[in-house]
């Protein structure tokens, strides 16, 4: 009896030691909370190593991620290889956590080619979280503030007033103006300089860092460093690591474009001959040319450079949309032109000061927002720490993407979502007749969350809304018409990108009037 007894006892004894492990192994690896049983977001089932790469697609990705919300829920977890990704499509789902919850959801994912290896990391819209960020978005706070924006108010009625003068004079040439008008606004803001032409050097230059951009990043997953990080430690002279060489060209020119615009800058403010921009003010801000220090250069160069790719790329977006839209809805157009007569008296043009008294307009430029948001994934957020909501379990290192596109086309908020209708922003007195308090003041979910919000959406707002009824009080953009005199119906097709664009469609636009073309003409030559 005495040894059975005892291998019964040493076997409890084992036992008992074998759960005390378990229990150590997971109290030190930082297991400590039942919270820790729960479940990830529910999402679509992921194969061994590549996870949903195989599903996700290299474009129109806010597509697929739509169908998966509409499946699983407003918050799904899927995996692009071993990267745990979190798509949410509810815009309170996205204030509760990217913006409540911001000091632990404001990170960037990393970018091997394009961030660790070309540069691209040190731009503000892809810095990781930390002083050197939060130095930069106090920069671009400071210059680019709902007050400080209205600076810039009448260098943008001056370049949306040429604009209208050049689509009058080529207007099947509509597009480049429209682009010509957003870098002139950009460049001036960001540089202080007055683009002279298509060819302007500081514009060609500023296209330049874009082109390196694309080359790095579209279609996503080019680079297979992207997929698989270890491979960036891999010597650039071993056969097929021929994207460390190609990154180390790029990296070099990125470098040198970056830094041009400064210098260019800092000469100027010696010479006593910069006009105000967001570099030379940011220069003052710090101390000015003796004190700036090269840390404090550096971050102001590089989030000059977010400037010009976001705000540029971003304006000419919706303003192509809102064209797009007075093409294929036509009797949105009159109603809107009317009201912009009602308040112009139709014998001057649209001011900053008239839009409050323009409810229909500004219903035009919320809705352009929502029908066709401008960046539809925007930047993905990354998760700095483990995190729980309404149940499921958010692992650290998770990039978590808002679904901008998923929530700006909600049935159950935004009835027939594909339809143009300014009204669902508007009742009889011009209050908005959303009831969700997320969509009140629609606008600003377009341009991001929390800590991430785009830093220049004050002055894209007022370039924007200025561009809009200014074209409503000049401008007639009708329907292209076939050789029978049949009107030729635009369809809305996007060209794959990071920021949405619009395939050329059919239209003609003309001056309203006389008058109106007279009006807009004389304004320039008197600017």
């Amino acid at each position: 009896m005495l040894p059975e007894l005892s291998l019964r006892h040493l076997d409890i004894a084992a036992a008992s030691l074998l759960v005390y492990l378990l229990y150590r192994a997971l109290l030190g690896s930082g297991l400590k909370s039942s919270r820790y049983r729960l479940s990830s977001p529910p999402g679509p089932r992921s194969l061994p190593f590549i996870g949903n790469a195989h599903q996700i697609p290299g474009h129109f990705r806010w597509l697929t991620y739509m169908a998966w919300n509409r499946t699983f829920g407003d918050i799904v977890h899927a995996k692009y290889y071993s990267q745990d990704l979190v798509i949410i499509s509810s815009p309170k789902i996205a204030c509760d956590l990217l913006e409540k919850r911001s000091e632990i959801y404001s990170d960037r994912a990393r970018l091997i080619m394009a961030g660790e290896l070309v540069g691209f990391e040190k731009a503000t819209s892809f810095s990781h979280y930390g002083s050197a960020f939060r130095e930069k978005r106090k920069l671009l706070n400071k210059a680019l503030s709902a007050r400080a924006s209205k600076d810039y108010w009448p260098l943008q009625i001056r370049e949306t007033r040429a604009q209208c003068c050049r689509i009058l004079d080529s207007p099947k040439d509509f597009v480049a103006h429209i682009s010509r008008s957003a870098a002139a606004v950009v460049l001036q803001v960001s540089r202080g300089h007055t683009l002279t032409g298509m060819d302007d050097p500081h514009l060609t230059s500023a296209q330049d860092v874009l082109v390196i951009f694309e080359k790095v990043t579209r279609p996503p997953g080019k680079f297979l460093v992207d997929s698989l990080p270890w491979l960036r430690y891999v010597p650039s002279w071993l056969p097929g690591a021929g994207f460390k060489r190609q990154a180390a060209v790029f990296r070099k020119e990125l470098l040198r474009l970056v830094r041009e615009p400064v210098e260019s800058v800092k000469r100027n403010m010696q010479l006593g001959i910069q006009p105000a921009c967001y570099i030379s003010r940011s220069i003052e801000y710090m101390g000015g040319l003796d004190k700036c220090s090269k840390e404090t250069e550096e971050n102001i160069m590089w989030s000059a450079v977010t400037l010009y790719g976001g705000g540029r790329d971003t304006i000419v977006s919706i303003t192509k949309t809102f064209f797009l839209a007075m093409t294929k809805y036509p009797e949105v157009q009159k109603k809107a032109q009317a009201e912009v007569d009602r308040v112009t008296g139709g014998v001057r043009l649209p001011e900053f000061e008239d839009r409050d008294r323009m409810p229909y307009v500004n219903a035009i430029f919320k809705e352009s927002l929502r029908w066709r948001p401008p960046s539809p994934l925007g930047v993905p957020h990354r998760l700095t720490q483990d995190d729980v909501y309404d149940g499921y379990v958010l692992k650290k290192g998770t990039s978590v993407i808002a679904n901008i596109w998923a929530m700006c086309h909600d049935e159950t908020v935004y009835p027939e979502p594909e339809v143009f209708r300014p009204e669902r922003f508007l009742e009889e007195d011009g209050v908005t007749s959303i009831s969700i308090p997320y969509a009140k003041d629609f606008g600003s979910n377009v341009f991001g969350f929390g800590r991430r919000i785009c830093a220049g959406m004050h002055v894209a707002d007022s370039a924007l809304w200025i561009a809009i009824a200014t074209s409503l009080a000049v401008l007639d953009i009708l329907k292209e018409v076939d050789e029978d005199g049949v009107e030729i119906e635009p369809k809305v097709e996007c060209i794959p990108g990071i920021v949405i664009d619009h395939k050329p469609w059919p239209c003609r636009i003309v001056p309203r009037s006389e008058a109106a073309a007279a009006l807009v003409r004389q304004s320039v030559e008197c600017a």
